[in-house]
């Protein structure tokens, strides 16, 4: 029976991500809006048969289901609906993890030290291209970073989400890869605009992401997504002021190439067209958000295969 169960939430989740596929642009949703909606009508007006009418409203009703998230993306307005996530979960043991805030107030100087040891474990880059670890603490000190830290039970450093605010010449050549990430000073950040004030005023903000990291790599992706799923309600309730904000990220590889697609990332200059050789290594993507949430929920959870994976906000109790 569980099988089966399995069987069936993985089968509507491929459903989901078609959708997902054909909402995503505006232009790939009006097709499919037009092949969609002509047969409906056809049907709907003209055929006296029943069954005709059945198919008619199915296909409706397919056509209400994909325009839901495109209604969500273009309008910004509620949540997407998701089968899969109102299912009833399996009773599976859960894994539960910690998450909270990496930033000025909430991160002191010896935790900044411990998280810097632990980003350059987790990407395996002593002595490669990233910011150097006391620029990177400079920069939370200074306030021109958001993002959150996740942890175990105990208290173990597992992961992070962090992005910076680059003064506006130093995000074009980030970008563009003409600048290494080891040379990156202090004075090429500015603090982001937290005040309501300040961010209806500015309206628009790019950020560039530090890292997305749950340590483990493939076998760790289901708590990947759920710490996902709480870092964007994060940052849009902490960014609540702003029209719209930017996120742009660098891709290390493969599984992290999928998890930024899974999680609406888009293509943005790929790695032949940055500059300088080690820029090569990596593709830029990026992912606009419309800030609309006002709280973030206690927890986050995502059903893997064996395991509840939760994530709370806060530190261990």
């Amino acid at each position: 029976m569980a099988a089966a169960k399995q069987t069936l939430v993985r089968a509507l989740q491929s459903i989901e991500q078609a959708r997902e596929v054909l909402s995503a642009k505006d232009g790939v949703f009006l097709l499919f809006a037009v092949v969609s909606l002509v047969p409906v009508f056809v049907i709907g007006t003209r055929a006296e048969s029943i069954a005709l009418d059945i198919l008619a409203v199915g296909i409706g009703l397919v056509f209400l289901y994909v325009a839901i998230p495109w209604v969500t993306r273009r309008f910004g307005v509620g949540d997407q609906v998701s089968i899969t996530t109102a299912l009833r979960p399996a009773k599976l043991a859960q894994k539960l993890f910690y998450a909270w805030p990496y930033d000025s107030n909430f991160t002191g100087d010896a935790e900044l030290e411990q998280l810097s040891k632990f980003a350059r474990t987790a990407f395996g880059l002593e002595g490669g291209d990233t910011m150097p670890p006391d620029v990177v603490r400079a920069a939370v000190r200074s306030g021109a970073a958001i993002g959150l830290r996740l942890t175990t039970e105990s208290g173990r450093n597992i992961g992070f989400f962090d992005a910076y605010h680059f003064r506006a010449e130093t995000m074009t050549k980030w970008i563009d890869g003409r600048i290494k990430e080891a040379e990156i000073t202090l004075a090429d950040f500015e603090p982001i605009p937290i005040s309501s004030w300040e961010q209806k005023r500015a309206r628009t903000i790019d950020l560039a992401v530090g890292a997305i990291v749950v340590f483990g790599s493939t076998s760790d992706e289901t708590l990947a997504h759920a710490f996902i799923d709480m870092a964007q309600d994060y940052l849009e309730s902490r960014l609540l002021g702003y029209d719209k904000v930017t996120l742009y990220a660098t891709i290390f590889s493969d599984w992290g190439a999928e998890l930024a697609r899974q999680h609406k990332f888009g293509p943005w200059k790929y790695r032949s067209a940055r500059i300088l050789p080690v820029a090569q290594n990596y593709d830029v993507v990026v992912r606009s958000l419309k800030p609309g949430r006002m709280a973030l929920k206690d927890v986050y959870s995502r059903q893997g295969t064996k395991y509840l994976y939760a994530v709370e906000m806060g530190r261990p109790h």
